[in-house]
């Protein structure tokens, strides 16, 4: 058993741990979750608190010196200086004091772990140090009794659901059989003018008001596409859940003040038409007019049948929409042909560092993997060949702002956070959501519940691209002649949250040349709208059915990113591309002018000036937007070997502008204002660790986090940035970034407006959210170029090539072409015999290895394909592949019909493949390089199961 790394999350003993310490504590005065009330005291979370960066980086620096000199790496006589002690784990307890006078939302630190001792309130964030009660986090308690709420609202309205929706009813006794109906909660907790005026509740102030809206399903396979346009307004304001009480209600287009008064109305429209036109009157449904009730009286949601219901399901059907016969089962009969297998004729390239929850030694990438039950996955002390790149990689909030022609469609802003992201994983199935053969891990998770452990919730494993990451093909007359290639695969962290009716499949991928990819794909099932053509036409969404339709929203995700480019000093960069009018009198295109592009550097002082908005102008001035720009966080003072900053690139793979009005006319603008922005730079204070809270979801006109006021925050020592002492400002733009420890706040969003096709849900083949970076300059080449999967292959000369072929012709199917590459030219000692024959020793892939570049177009033959070579390598190597998984093609010689006049292109047959069950053997007359390695570096044995290859070359 393993301790626990810095960043690892909270271990299953260390949560229990931290449950045992605090229900011993009177002053907490704690309720088990799962027995608590409403307005208890309970624990709504628990996370690890993440460690002091300048402690934490020390310590580890010093165990980076420790591993050196153990290893023999420090020959020097200098003592070491004193052991630095590890940072000591401490837990974050999220706390809903409903006990408290008044009642508040709290957070406590826990530690040291992993038995611990003591604890202390810690600020829920650098702008607030508490929360009031209407910013609770919505809860199971408080779920409870909503649901209770939710009967006794619903109970007026059962005879008019089940006439409007054909015999299908709200009934939590469950009378209601296979036609009952279900809800959802939408968000924010909706709180009136205050949130519109752009107004501020103070934290801990009992003003304003906590109100849910809850929409109605019918209890379908894929409910979330069977709403039924009937919305219920929940008052859950009061610390008493006795105070709670129904607000208004919406059906079909009419608004009403209560549930009672859209049942009066319901009855009135039922009537004759004299007595519904005169309904205000005679008191049957007070204040409803006759429009309002022409639309009652002519709403009915027909029960739809069992095929129109297929369409939100994942029963197996043909095209038609019929069920096939899979659908008993499930699954694809087994006629059909399976999709393609990931293969690792070596096993895993990489592997899970000591504790399990991390990565090492995957072509020179390591990292460490934190968690928080919120925000899910976070990526810690991200290293490449021992250089680290990131401190901390972190999604910070994942928004979705929707409209609609109902009350939950037109307000509903989700901050994902809230719902809990992180404690949303599911265990992955291994083949669908990732690759068989993909590495798993378990996530211990204490959210809304005491400890949980969700096995297979996250996935590490190699993919192959199928595409070159790097690649060229010289046959130019007179150049070298050669083909040169990197097959492309990237080392993949997934995880996939399901939160509620949406799925986040998020996906952190590390390529071979050092860049970083965070990309994220939302599929699950769009949260649908009751539809009404006559009312609404297209203004919102499209149907999918005839009473159903999605509606038009947007997904904008948020990171944070820690950068260490290079060092802890960085500095931004901006390229600009600008148009430049060059004279004619320079001479060029006959005196007359032209246009060229040329680059524009500029290097921003202030947090304000690097803060860029949606339309590429900065924070600092945005009025004056900017061209086509590059982005760029480096070390100013550290350059490579040509004499450039070293640096990484920012680039965006998706992005949407926030179209929400500012807070001043749109108060919940707040709770998420670094959506107004792509990227954010801030200098990094410790105090700040996070540009949102889980908690700006109830009441976003209220923020325990706002971005803006983090932006405009105080100085790293404390002091205030509008300091007339302060020498490290820009006044209004923010903190110096000169040379700063840097973080990027990064934002990527798309506008989701949902068509037929997000039936049953939507599918991952669109655009993902996210970002790349990039090196840029950062090394003297390409780091591809010297990874060990590089292939480099000159080409043959006529005399070599004609050699193997003889030699094939003859019956001898061992015959390298580097060995004919050496017999045919190696008397006369030419350069190309000389190569070949030196090729031929090292042997990886030695029927490939050919003559040193020099020759002309005419002396070229085509090369085999990559996956030939690679299947013909672990043949060689005696790599036992999958059973069942054969490994096929083969390079034919070019027939003698045919001649060597550079067009020839290669035939393949499929006539090679591994028997199951064959036992490696010795092959004859071969030599393989060291670990596979295709550029023949190194020395070793191949082997090749008995009897399975029959090859030319």
């Amino acid at each position: 058993m393993f301790a626990p790394g810095l960043f690892d999350p909270l271990t299953m003993d260390e949560m229990l741990a931290v449950y045992a310490f605090l229900f011993s504590q009177p002053a907490l005065n704690l309720t088990p979750i799962e027995a608590a009330d409403n307005n208890d005291n309970f624990v709504a979370w628990l996370q690890l608190q993440p460690p002091n960066k300048q402690q934490a980086s020390a310590w580890l620096e010093q165990q980076d010196q420790l591993a050196a000199a153990a290893s023999g790496g420090n020959s020097s006589s200098v003592p070491p200086p004193p052991l630095l002690p590890q940072p000591p784990r401490t837990a974050l307890a999220m706390l809903i004091q409903g006990r408290q006078h008044p009642p508040r939302v709290a957070q406590i630190a826990v530690g040291p772990l992993p038995q611990p001792s003591n604890w202390s309130y810690v600020p829920l964030s650098a702008q607030v140090d508490t929360a009031g009660w209407l910013q609770r986090p919505y809860s199971g308690p408080e779920a409870n009794r909503v649901a209770l709420l939710i009967n006794s609202a619903a109970a007026p309205l059962v005879p008019l659901m089940k006439e409007a929706f054909d015999g299908w009813y709200y009934d939590p006794g469950s009378t209601c059989g296979s036609r009952c109906l279900v809800y959802s909660l939408g968000a924010p907790f909706w709180a009136g003018p205050a949130a519109a005026g752009g107004s501020r509740v103070g934290p801990g102030s009992t003003d304003g008001k906590r109100w849910l809206w809850i929409f109605f399903y019918r209890n379908l396979e894929g409910h979330h596409l069977h709403t039924v346009g009937l919305e219920l307004q929940l008052d859950v304001s009061t610390e008493d859940p006795a105070g709670w009480a129904a607000g208004q209600a919406w059906l079909g287009g009419t608004l009403w003040p209560s549930p009672q008064a859209l049942a009066a109305a319901w009855n009135s429209s039922r009537a004759n038409s004299s007595s519904a036109n005169s309904s205000s009157s005679n008191g049957s449904a007070p204040g409803a007019d006759a429009a309002a009730l022409e639309l009652l009286r002519s709403f009915h949601l027909p029960s739809p049948d069992p095929k129109d219901a297929l369409f939100s399901t994942f029963v197996p059907r043909s095209a038609d929409g019929t069920p096939t016969a899979a659908a008993a089962g499930g699954v694809p009969p087994a006629s059909a042909p399976r999709p393609p297998l990931q293969y690792e004729p070596d096993g895993r390239r990489f592997r899970l560092s000591a504790s399990g929850l991390g990565v090492e030694g995957w072509m020179g990438w390591s990292l460490a993997l934190g968690h928080s039950p919120t925000a899910g996955l976070s990526f810690w002390d991200v290293r490449f060949r021992g250089e680290r790149l990131l401190w901390e990689l972190s999604l910070q909030e994942a928004y979705a702002g929707y409209g609609g022609p109902s009350p939950t469609q037109a307000h509903t802003q989700y901050l994902d956070g809230h719902w809990g992201m992180g404690a949303a994983y599911k265990e992955l199935a291994a083949g669908l959501d990732c690759p068989s053969n993909a590495a798993f891990m378990d996530l211990p998770v204490s959210f809304n519940s005491g400890p949980q452990l969700t096995r297979n919730a996250v996935c590490v494993f190699e993919l192959s691209l199928g595409q070159p990451l790097l690649r060229h093909w010289a046959d130019a007359g007179g150049s070298p002649a050669y083909y040169g290639a990197v097959p492309g695969s990237v080392l993949v962290l997934r995880s996939i949250s399901a939160v509620y009716n949406y799925d986040y499949v998020a996906d952190l991928r590390l390529h071979l040349d050092g860049s970083i990819e965070v990309a994220v794909h939302t599929t699950g099932y769009v949260q649908s709208s009751w539809y009404s053509r006559a009312q609404q036409g297209s203004t919102y969404g499209y149907p999918y059915s005839p009473h159903n339709s999605g509606t038009i929203h947007d997904h904008l995700l948020h990171w944070k990113v820690d950068a260490d480019i290079a060092g802890t000093p960085n500095s931004i960069r901006i390229d600009s591309v600008e148009l430049q009018e060059r004279p004619g009198a320079e001479g060029f295109g006959g005196g007359a002018p032209w246009f060229s592009k040329r680059m524009a550097q500029s290097f921003p002082d202030s947090e304000g000036e690097a803060t860029l908005l949606w339309n590429g102008s900065s924070k600092a001035q945005p009025d004056k937007a900017h061209g086509p720009g590059l982005f760029y966080i480096i070390n100013a003072n550290a350059t490579n070997r040509w004499g450039s900053a070293r640096g990484y690139r920012l680039q965006h793979t998706y992005s949407t502008q926030q179209v929400l009005p500012p807070a001043d006319k749109f108060g919940n603008s707040q709770g998420f204002a670094w959506s107004k922005y792509k990227v954010a730079v801030t200098a990094r204070r410790e105090a700040e660790p996070a540009s949102s809270s889980s908690l700006n979801q109830p009441l976003p006109y209220a923020p325990i986090v706002n971005f803006d006021t983090l932006l405009e925050a105080s100085q790293p020592d404390g002091s205030s940035n509008n300091s007339s002492s302060s020498s490290n400002s820009s006044s209004s733009s923010g903190d110096s970034i000169v040379q700063q420890d840097l973080v990027l706040w990064v934002t990527s969003g798309l506008q989701h407006l949902p068509g037929a096709e997000d039936a049953p849900v939507t599918p991952t083949s669109g655009p993902a959210l996210g970002f790349w970076l990039r090196p840029f300059n950062y090394f003297d080449e390409s780091a591809a170029a010297s990874q060990p999967d590089m292939v480099y292959m000159p080409a043959l000369t006529r005399q070599q090539a004609e050699a193997a072929a003889a030699a094939a012709a003859a019956g001898d199917h061992t015959f390298s072409l580097a060995a004919a590459a050496a017999n045919g030219s190696a008397a006369n000692g030419t350069a190309p015999g000389r190569a070949a024959a030196a090729a031929a020793g090292a042997g990886a892939l030695s029927g490939l290895a050919a003559s040193q570049a020099g020759l002309g177009r005419d002396d070229m033959i085509a090369l085999v394909s990559i996956t030939g070579a690679d299947a013909l390598t672990a043949a060689r190597r005696g790599i036992q592949p999958h059973v069942g998984v054969p490994l096929r093609q083969q390079c034919m010689p070019r027939p003698a019909s045919v001649p060597f006049n550079g067009s020839y292109a290669p035939t393949f047959s499929a006539a090679w493949a591994v028997p199951p069950g064959t036992q490696p053997v010795a092959a004859p007359g071969s030599g393989t390089g060291g670990g596979g390695a295709v550029n023949g570096s190194g020395a070793g044995n191949a082997t090749t199961p008995a009897g399975s290859i029959a090859t030319y070359g």
